[in-house]
């Protein structure tokens, strides 16, 4: 099911970014002690599971304060997958989205989202929660989708381009409110979740105002 339209049922968005902070609590927990076959590199993903159907996240727990419980090496591996999804998915628009607004939009989260990694490093290195080089199997199978839909020239690339990055940025808000509030963690952390949630509001809000016709 792809988005079609700005008034896509609220229940749905909530089912899917649930889904998408119980994937980063649940693998970024194990991300340390998982074996390299339960990782997905950022430049390979093509991935062996089928990319998950908008029923299979709507059946999906609301884990909506996760974040505020997040160890640190959680939180830095589910921020660092989220850059890594967001600037590889930006990519692929840069090179097959049909629509001038959506291709623009691209370019500036890739920007964003390597400066964003590049501040990451050094306070999660500080923190002593290390810094992924794989993006999580969720974000990867994302971007097989994406991948798929390249392929085809009826316009459901920019259409799903442009629904995953609404889920995406709106899972990342949820991430970077939680760590930025709390005070029983790093002070480092909380501080850069609190210098980068403004901006991936601003993303957001950037998606949410552009006209319906961007996506067709």
């Amino acid at each position: 099911m792809l988005l079609t339209s700005e008034n896509t049922a609220p229940d749905r968005r909530v089912g899917l970014r649930a889904l998408g902070l119980a994937s980063a609590v649940a693998l970024a927990a194990c991300g340390s002690q998982g074996s390299d076959a339960d990782r997905v590199d950022a430049t390979d993903t093509t991935v062996a599971t089928e990319t998950p159907t908008m029923s299979d996240a709507m059946a999906a727990p609301d884990v909506t304060e996760a974040s505020s419980t997040m160890q640190p090496a959680e939180y830095v591996a589910a921020a660092a997958s989220g850059d890594m999804y967001e600037i590889q998915a930006s990519r692929l628009a840069e090179k097959h989205s049909k629509n001038d607004g959506l291709r623009d939009f691209a370019e500036q989260m890739i920007k964003d989202h390597e400066a964003t990694m590049a501040k990451l490093k050094p306070i999660a290195q500080e923190a002593g929660a290390p810094v992924p080089t794989a993006m999580q199997p969720r974000h990867a199978q994302m971007i097989s989708a994406l991948e798929t839909a390249s392929r085809t020239d009826d316009g459901s690339f920019d259409r799903l381009y442009r629904e995953q990055q609404i889920i995406a940025h709106e899972e990342a808000v949820t991430l970077h409110r939680g760590m930025s509030n709390r005070t029983d963690a790093s002070v480092a952390l909380a501080g850069f979740a609190r210098e980068t949630l403004p901006k991936v509001e601003q993303h957001l809000a950037m998606l949410q105002a552009m006209p319906a016709d961007a996506a067709q």
